[in-house]
């Protein structure tokens, strides 16, 4: 326990800080031994001893005491730094240690939580302090943002929908001088030049082509831009710079082109609006030199047509113009004011050059200046008039500090660039150079629509690869789907509106997959129906109804049918007959003397030598078709694997009934155009062939032949023949038999006519034929049917109980009573 004399020799800790640190350490140390040397049984002491137990009691509360106020200066300190609308864990409930309760029963929230906050601020002070942390170069203070709910916060981090979009708005481009041309025209776009500034006059230009493309190939760089800067110039925060310039009036032009000319170098952006227009325009141009920036209000009608003048200052080659990623900038300044760059520094180029993880404009604001831009008004309206503060502040950061981003990369890129024995050509900043001018090269093209081939930026063609071909262009669906997006573009140029305002990507597909039939069922696709289609909707449906009918009433395809290439040249064979025979054998037309007419060239063999053919060959030396034939031997061919290969393939699909021959007479005395042929009797050369006949056409019977042999054959019994005796013999027979045994003889005799009677030639045709049968089926098997006591009764599909082993036999039961 130190005394007051004690605290009297403890050093400042302002004045001297290590001696104070020494001191403070041994003051703990010898109070933590103090505390191990006391007994366990303190308790015990401090009843014994009354004097001990209250120096014991004085201890604690000062002990107490000094612990509260340093939590409560730690915590007050914390609130400071955070301010006083943070809410900490511990605000609520009793924040001092009391008694003893309060040590045990709170120590780890009133002193170990505020022990390890003290530490971790500790840390980041001496991190701070040897150089890890950097400190931000321009400091911006940051705005108390007041305590939100998890819902609020998300809300915040979107937009306001008035900035977004304002529907409200009027179309400024109505005012514009000319006027906005959207015709889908191919004639060239030719820029407004009155004067064309450091180049040729512009009677030397050819139509079409860029202005200044000669300057831009031939450029040598200036001086200033290959020597890295003595010191790059720390970047000027907003409050310090001087303050924003608005030209907002055609009066003001002079002066900002003056005080550009007198700058080697010059940052310059733009801000641009598509969704309202069909082309779209330039809203805004920002342009920043190392001490002033300025705002051009570029929808003024009078500064649009005045801005072709800054042409002398953006075509000169001792000033380079920086931007970053400029490749939509060079189009939208050629287009709107016909103001063409000359010698101009890309920092997206520059940091692929350098390889730089990321290539934005925010990382590099981040990266160089610790400055991070609000991004959520890049994808603002643009046209609102006044402009908020907030997207005043945007568009002036995008070149505030690209002057001071362009030094550290120029110095970046000239400290890569090897020895002197290297061409400078080859070094970095050259490279950067040369991509910089590749872009500068673009020229501005009016956009056309093809609607044949949906090719260019605006056709359709672009959807179909960007789907994938989920939608069949070539049937019903493609043809709704390609007047629909012509549409959509006619009704775009003509309202100036952009095409996803008139009608989004997603509601074409959709109508194209499934083509509405009535008005209702067409608004039925769209939520919200856009404000276009709700007022031209009627044109709309026509459109696709004539699509459906102009689909429906084509021609369809007919399908091809995929052979291979043998059959197709089999199926190609044209045979040209050149020969004719001298004379045929009138014993028929099988003659193994005839000579058969063959081709002499085909398109699957080509052409054939006349050699002999082995074999027999069976042709006719006429025809009403080909007329008088002479006689030409041609080649044997049955030795050609290919040919065989090939006739093969066609007898194999060729189904041949047997026919009878056919006989043809003398044509030795007839004509060409009398020529006959006469059919022979079937019967006499080979057996007919027997065809099917449905039983309903079949005769149920069988006309009895007076001429068939007196012959009965007798089905499913032993044959024999048995002959009818003639009726006169029969009288005659049984007369003498009468007289021998008549009552025997004459029942026989009546039982074999009744026999005879009963016996009657087989029907064929009433007979039951295979064909006629249907395939037969199992019979299903039956089981017997158990009989007897001991059958047991089933139940659905359960089987019967197991027989029980234990019964006695049947030999051994009683059948006393029946």
């Amino acid at each position: 326990m130190s005394s007051g004399d004690d605290e009297s020799k403890i050093p400042s800790p302002t004045t001297s800080f290590d001696e104070y640190q020494l001191s403070l350490q041994s003051a703990a140390v010898s109070a933590i031994k103090s505390s191990m040397g006391l007994p366990k049984d303190i308790s015990y002491h401090r009843s014994l001893d009354r004097k001990f137990g209250k120096r014991l009691d004085a201890c604690s509360d000062r002990i107490l005491t000094l612990t509260s106020r340093l939590l409560d200066f730690a915590q007050s300190s914390s609130v400071a730094e955070s301010g006083p609308h943070v809410a900490r864990s511990g605000d609520k409930g009793k924040r001092r240690l009391e008694n003893e309760e309060d040590v045990v029963d709170s120590f780890h929230s009133l002193v170990v939580d505020v022990m390890d906050q003290l530490l971790e601020r500790s840390d980041a002070c001496l991190d701070e302090l040897m150089g890890r942390i950097k400190p931000p170069a321009i400091p911006i203070k940051p705005q108390p943002q007041p305590q939100t709910t998890s819902k609020s916060a998300k809300m915040k981090s979107r937009l306001d929908p008035a900035l977004l979009h304002a529907s409200h708005l009027p179309k400024p481009q109505h005012l514009f001088r000319p006027p906005v041309d959207n015709t889908n025209t191919a004639i060239p776009w030719q820029p407004v030049l009155t004067k064309k500034y450091h180049g040729r006059s512009l009677t030397e230009i050819q139509s079409g082509s860029h202005p200044y493309q000669d300057e831009i190939t031939q450029l040598s760089p200036p001086a200033h831009y290959l020597s890295p800067p003595s010191s790059p110039s720390t970047p000027i925060a907003f409050e310090a710079s001087p303050p924003l310039i608005h030209i907002s009036h055609v009066s003001q032009l002079p002066s900002l082109l003056e005080a550009l000319k007198q700058t080697t170098d010059f940052a310059v952006d733009l801000e641009h609006h598509t969704y309202r227009s069909f082309s779209g325009f330039v809203c805004l141009m920002q342009i920043s030199t190392r001490t002033q920036d300025w705002i051009i209000e570029c929808l003024d009608p009078e500064i649009r047509v005045e801005l072709v003048q800054l042409n002398e200052v953006f075509t000169d080659p001792n000033i380079v113009k920086v931007f970053h990623g400029a490749e939509s900038d060079i189009i939208w300044l050629q287009r709107d004011f016909s103001i063409y760059v000359v010698n101009y520094f890309d920092t997206h180029h520059a940091t692929h050059v350098l390889n730089f993880p990321k290539h934005s404009l925010a990382s590099l604001l981040e990266m160089y200046c610790d400055f991070i831009p609000d991004k959520r008004y890049q994808r603002a309206d643009w046209r609102i008039r006044p402009l908020p503060e907030e997207m005043l502040l945007y568009a002036r950061s995008d070149t505030h500090f690209l002057l001071y981003i362009y030094d550290h990369l120029r110095t970046a890129l000239l400290a890569q660039r090897t020895p002197p024995p290297q061409p400078l050509q080859h070094s970095p900043i050259i490279e950067v150079l040369k991509r910089s001018s590749e872009t500068a090269l673009r020229n501005y093209v009016r956009e056309t629509y093809d609607a044949a081939d949906g090719s260019g930026p605006g056709g359709w063609g672009a959807l179909v690869r960007k789907w994938n071909g989920s939608l069949d262009m070539g049937g019903v669906h493609g043809v709704v789907f390609k007047a629909i997006h012509a549409w959509r573009d006619a009704v775009a140029r003509e309202e100036d509106e952009s095409t996803r305002y008139v009608l989004p990507n997603l509601h074409i597909l959709r109508l194209a997959e499934r083509p509405p039939k009535d008005l209702p069922t067409l608004l039925s696709h769209f939520q919200p129906v856009p404000p276009i289609v709700r007022v031209r909707s009627l044109e709309l449906l026509d459109v696709i109804k004539d699509a459906v009918k102009r689909a429906e009433t084509q021609q369809p395809v007919p399908e091809v049918e995929m052979v291979s290439a043998v059959d197709v040249q089999t199926k190609d064979i044209s045979l040209r007959l050149v020969g004719t025979v001298d004379r045929v054998a009138s014993s028929g037309l099988w003659d193994r003397s005839i000579s058969n007419n063959m081709a002499t060239s085909s398109s699957l063999l080509g052409s054939m030598s006349a050699t002999p053919m082995s074999g027999a060959t069976y042709i006719s030396h006429k025809s009403s078709l080909f007329g008088s034939m002479s006689i030409t031997q041609v080649q044997d061919l049955s030795a050609d694997k290919r040919y065989c290969d090939v006739m093969a393939r066609i007898h194999s699909k060729l189904i041949i009934a047997p026919t009878p021959p056919i006989k043809i007479p003398d044509v030795a005395s007839a004509t060409v155009m009398d020529l006959d042929i006469v059919e022979e009797d079937s019967s006499a050369a080979a057996v007919a062939e027997i065809p099917f006949i449905p039983p309903a056409q079949r005769q149920s019977a069988i006309k009895a032949d007076p001429d068939a042999n007196d012959v009965i054959v007798v089905v499913g019994q032993r044959q024999k023949k048995r002959k009818r005796k003639e009726k006169g013999k029969e009288v005659a027979g049984s007369g003498a038999s009468s007289e021998s045994t008549p009552s025997k003889k004459l029942k026989d005799q009546n039982a074999d006519a009744v026999k005879m009677e009963a016996i009657e030639p087989f029907d064929f045709d009433s007979a039951p034929n295979i064909l006629d049968q249907p395939k037969p089926t199992a019979a299903p098997v039956k089981r017997k049917r158990q009989r007897g006591a001991d059958a047991a009764v089933q139940y659905g599909n359960f089987g019967a109980p197991p027989r029980n082993m234990s019964e006695v036999k049947g030999g051994n039961q009683s059948h006393t009573f029946r």
